[in-house]
């Protein structure tokens, strides 16, 4: 397994005034599972290009392990660098069955026993004879997945792979390609604009906007500790506050009184911050600190998203309560916080 570097990669599309990429920097261990996460045109499928070869950059290194294939004087083209792709649409042969799909292009003495050796570690023994068109969009996805990991690659570059499947294949594919992804030892890198496919996925997130990292970090942090107001609001929902940090307390005032900090970016002193309390902290406590009047709620089946007014304020949070839960618009509720929901940052 191999590390993979991109140091200062700078991308322009001609006819474009802003790049695609600004000195982008990211190293990649070996054998982690790394998402690009943002909305669409922030500049992640321009990387895994890059990575892969399709495009070349304007400036920058891209290493793979302890070869350089991108930079001023040197150009690997896409099929020497060891590289496995999966499509979006997956671009299955349609007169191929999963073995010879599988089998695409690999030229290597192992070829039988390589191809039945992917093929049980992506769960599809005994379907080696079936084409394309009757298989699952779950088991296109495996043969699209077992071809790239074939070649035993340096790097699986995948670009939106759940984008065509419903919810409930969507949840259960999550799981079985970070199994098979771990299982096999490959290094990847998946893009994705939807963020609970990069949380659920990922070892490391990496959350872009406009060419540039705004966060680097693994799912939990990227959640519980946003680094900016972009990531607050991107990933997940969030209540936003004003505040000014106590260091010497470990909390942050607020309009809604003093919180606990979990997580401080950078030392602020007494600076006036940006304060993201995510919903699920917040809890219900008859003797919490905070009183509130539920104003909105939506029922969500295993859980109620509810609207609360703080008492004595304009402000409104959101928080996440147990569908169980009896209450009314109008109640009075009293909660408290936990810190490791409470982010501050400028």
């Amino acid at each position: 397994m191999q590390d993979i570097i991109i140091h200062n990669m700078t991308k322009t599309y001609p006819g474009n005034s802003e790049p695609a990429l600004k000195n982008f920097n990211l190293h990649i261990q070996a054998g982690t599972i790394v998402s690009l996460l943002g909305p669409s045109g922030c500049g992640k499928s321009t990387i895994l290009r890059l990575v892969a070869g399709f495009e070349r950059a304007d400036t920058g290194t891209i290493q793979l392990g302890d070869t350089v294939v991108s930079d001023r004087h040197i150009w690997t083209p896409a099929e020497k660098r060891g590289v496995g792709m999966v499509f979006q649409d997956y671009a299955l042969f349609p007169h191929l069955n999963v073995y010879q799909n599988i089998g695409f292009g690999y030229k290597g003495t192992d070829c039988h026993s390589r191809i039945q050796e992917v093929i049980e570690l992506v769960n599809l023994k005994g379907l080696e004879n079936r084409f394309p068109n009757a298989l699952s969009g779950g088991q296109q996805q495996r043969v699209a997945l077992a071809r790239a990991l074939t070649r035993r690659p340096v790097v699986v570059l995948m670009d939106e792979p759940f984008s065509s499947l419903d919810e409930e294949l969507r949840m259960q594919m999550r799981i079985e390609i970070k199994r098979i992804i771990k299982e096999s030892g490959t290094t990847a890198i998946f893009v994705t604009h939807d963020q609970k496919d990069a949380i659920t996925i990922s070892d490391q997130v990496v959350v872009m906007d406009h060419g540039m990292i705004q966060q680097v970090g693994s799912p939990r942090d990227i959640y519980q500790s946003p680094e900016n107001l972009f990531v607050a609001n991107f990933v997940g929902r969030t209540n936003l506050l004003r505040g000014v940090v106590h260091r010497e307390r470990g909390t942050v005032e607020t309009v809604i009184g003093e919180l606990p900090i979990g997580h401080i970016h950078h030392d602020h002193g007494e600076a006036k911050v940006h304060v993201s309390l995510r919903p699920e902290g917040l809890f219900l406590d008859p003797n919490g600190p905070i009183i509130g009047c539920i104003i909105n709620y939506t029922y969500m089946g295993s859980s109620i998203d509810a609207e609360i007014q703080v008492r004595g304020t304009d402000q409104i949070l959101l928080t996440h309560m147990h569908s169980d839960q009896p209450f009314q618009v109008g109640d009075l509720v009293h909660f408290d916080i936990m810190s490791g929901y409470v982010s501050v940052f400028t």
